[in-house]
């Protein structure tokens, strides 16, 4: 059997998306390991799938200390809270050497994740590393993260599975985001060189 490590990074609205993502995990993925990183303000209802993070950290980090808890899985599945799974999740096929994501973006340098949903390896997050937690909130650590990954010539495939994202947005109500995503924009050029283009074109979703 696969040992599925689910890591879901939860910001308040419990019961628009948190509790309903987690009970469509619960249904349709029933062997995996749920870990639900809890960032908001407000503390979610006491469940053993919950772990109290608090302090809005970057997604980065909070995604971090749920493969940290999870420890050493097959496979790590990263959601947002704002998804709704549909059906379960055939991984037979799947090759431990790529990173699978539901959406991918693609500029003249790089092609990246959008980390709304990942699917990593324990192989390839052991080699690519954590997450950078320093790009703060959310924005930008996808890319990085791919950018680290195609350096070790590791390739990104798509992740054919029903599974709906809304689009919750809930980042854009932080105090000073717009700031934080050009910082973390800065962030990335200042590590890898280049600058990620403004409209980068959407290869698969």
């Amino acid at each position: 059997m696969i040992d599925l490590a689910v890591v879901m990074v939860g910001l308040d609205l419990w019961d628009e998306y948190t509790k309903p993502a987690m009970r469509s995990i619960q249904k349709y993925l029933p062997d995996a390991r749920l870990f639900v990183m809890d960032c908001g303000r407000v503390p979610y209802p006491a469940d053993p799938s919950i772990i109290r993070v608090g302090g809005l950290p970057s997604y980065a980090r909070a995604l971090n200390c749920g493969v940290e808890i999870a420890g050493k899985a097959d496979w790590y599945l990263m959601l947002n809270n704002d998804i709704m799974v549909n059906e379960p999740l055939d991984m037979s096929q799947l090759d431990p050497a790529y990173i699978y994501a539901k959406r991918i973006l693609k500029t003249d340098k790089l092609t990246w994740v959008e980390m709304w949903l990942a699917l990593i390896s324990h192989q390839t997050w052991e080699m690519v590393g954590e997450l950078d937690g320093d790009y703060l909130c959310g924005g930008f650590e996808d890319a990085d993260y791919s950018a680290r990954a195609y350096a070790m010539e590791i390739s990104i495939a798509p992740l054919k599975w029903d599974i709906k994202h809304y689009w919750g947005k809930t980042r854009w109500s932080f105090p000073n985001y717009k700031q934080i995503r050009l910082d973390n924009k800065e962030r990335f050029w200042k590590k890898h060189g280049y600058r990620l283009a403004e409209n980068p074109q959407v290869v698969y979703e």
